[in-house]
């Protein structure tokens, strides 16, 4: 196979060796022999293995399977150790590791397991028999990953000859991955950390407008620039990004200096990426959406002619919002100049054909219309005066304030006029609007009166 090497070195093999019975019962139950030149301890309490003067253990017999074997080295700052079980190999071999650079295979590894985005440390790791031929174990065998690098988060990949990238179901703790493998190759650690690149990508109406890669330590301002909104159609206005594809009017909106601070905080944080960073196809991405809108504006004026407006409205609805019309509620203050106009409404005089079931009257502040286009409105304030309707007494009917537009006549309230102990005639001619009531006489002539006089 292509090893993808830039320095190889040989690698210290250690061979176990069977140990009779009698001896590793008395092994064991004595205290941990200390090493020395000649001997390697697994492990306090465990077997001594004796080395030959190469420094490999001695093998007796020239034929048939070789026996438990421990495996060592280094490369690319990982520590790879291997366990075989007895027959795992049928001949001598050596383990050599090679650290591989190639920053297509890196590329092709971290693809593979889904994180384009994070950074890959990869090593070749080869087994060779005494002719140089390199071999693949009968039976998998025991592999443990040792290296700063293998975090909680990190992964462990193997690129097959073949080019096939998969995804090693390892045991990940305190800075070890172990796993079994009976096929080698290269091996990857894909790991989080501050060399993670996160890609953000911006989205118009038509689809992507830019994308670009960002990470820990980056410059925001140089590596985030601004990509515009894109093509917009007529009367579609940008207000800014957000990370909400399912935005309305009400979403705030992020400037180009808020993304480049919001992904500044993505990209520090110690925990690993969370929302609205998502994983994907092309490793971690974020995702920012240009908000488009298109609106109705609704003005009141107070006098048309001359333009004079009291206030503006607007309706803001999405640029991709499929509905006919959009509710709006009316809604604009008015005090007349003095107490002779009277505030009745707002009468529509431009937009008749925009507003749904058009009614030619005045509209009432808090009325609800749905309209499909601007809409104008005039106040509706004519001239007049209040007819007020004095009640001349407690306990009277009470008639509430008439106006009446100049040139229009007053009419006499349709309400029966009722005042406990009087009998009423009519409307005084001198006091316009105040009650004439006659008294009514109990049997002494006395004036009946109630409670309240």
């Amino acid at each position: 196979m292509n090893l993808h090497v830039l320095e190889k070195g040989a690698v210290k093999r250690i061979a176990f060796v069977a140990v009779l019975l009698a001896v590793l019962a008395i092994v064991l139950a004595a205290a941990p022999p200390e090493a020395d030149a000649d001997t390697i301890v697994t492990a306090p309490g465990e077997v001594t293995w004796t080395l030959d003067d190469t420094g490999l253990p001695t093998v007796e017999g020239a034929a048939g399977p070789m026996p438990a074997a421990f495996f060592t080295g280094e490369a690319a700052g990982i520590t790879v150790n291997v366990i075989a079980e007895a027959g795992a190999f049928d001949q001598k071999v050596e383990m050599v590791l090679a650290p591989v650079y190639d920053p297509a295979v890196l590329e092709q590894i971290a693809e593979g397991v889904g994180t384009a985005a994070r950074n890959v440390t990869a090593i070749d790791i080869a087994f060779v028999n005494a002719d140089g031929e390199e071999v693949e174990p009968l039976a998998p065998v025991k592999v443990t990953l040792v290296s700063d690098a293998i975090g909680e988060a990190a992964r462990i990949a193997h690129l097959d000859n073949g080019g096939i990238v998969e995804e090693m179901e390892a045991e990940i703790s305190g800075g070890t991955a172990a796993f079994e493998s009976g096929a080698f190759s290269i091996y990857a650690v894909v790991k989080a950390g501050d060399d993670d690149r996160l890609l953000v990508k911006f989205v118009g109406s038509d689809g992507e407008i830019a994308s670009m890669y960002v990470k820990k330590g980056d410059t925001m301002g140089q590596v985030i620039y601004d990509p515009g909104a894109g093509n917009l159609a007529d009367g579609v206005f940008f207000r800014g990004w957000t990370t909400k594809s399912n935005y309305d009017s009400e979403t705030v909106a992020l400037t180009i200096a808020d993304v480049r601070a919001e992904l500044a905080v993505i990209l520090n944080t110690e925990d690993g990426f969370d929302w609205p960073v998502v994983e994907t196809e092309d490793g971690y991405v974020v995702t920012y959406y240009a908000m488009l809108f298109n609106l109705y504006r609704i003005t009141y004026y107070s006098d048309v002619d001359n333009k004079i407006s009291v206030g503006q409205d607007s309706v803001v609805f999405r640029a991709d919002d499929t509905h006919t019309y959009q509710s709006y509620t009316v809604n604009m203050p008015y005090t007349p100049e003095s107490s002779e106009y009277n505030f009745e409404g707002w009468l529509v005089v431009d937009g008749i054909n925009d507003i749904d079931n058009y009614e030619n009257r005045p509209y009432q502040n808090l009325e609800e219309i749905n309209i499909k286009g601007d809409v104008e409105f005039s106040v509706s304030a004519p001239e007049g005066h209040w007819l007020v309707f004095n009640e001349n007494g407690k306990g009277a009917t009470y008639v509430a304030a008439r106006f009446i537009k100049s040139g229009d006549s007053t009419e006499e309230p349709n309400v029966e006029m009722k005042r406990l102990g009087y009998t009423f005639e009519g409307l005084l001619d001198d006091h316009p609007g105040s009650g004439w009531y006659t008294p009514q006489l109990d049997e002494n002539g006395e004036v009946m009166l109630d409670e309240n006089g």
